[in-house]
């Protein structure tokens, strides 16, 4: 139950972060560079770089920490 409910306030959580995370990036491809949307919005592409690999790196944690769990419930399961 416990796996359920961190899965799914993850994928809410990550929903969010995403589409924030997209905005901020969106001077990427929605301008071109030289113009002057493009110096507004150019400030925020890191950010939105950032937000990224920060997800990414949330993802994998997660994923192990899924795989250890499903480790170790294997494990003791094993040995009743």
């Amino acid at each position: 139950m416990k796996k359920v409910l961190i899965g799914i306030l993850y994928s809410i959580f990550s929903v969010f972060w995403l589409f924030f995370t997209v905005i901020f990036t969106s001077a990427l491809w929605l301008e071109k560079p030289g113009t002057n949307d493009w110096k507004e919005d150019a400030m925020f592409i890191p950010i939105g770089i950032i937000m990224l690999i920060i997800w990414i790196i949330s993802f994998i944690a997660l994923i192990f920490s899924f795989k250890n769990k499903k480790k170790t419930t294997d494990t003791n399961s094993d040995l009743s």
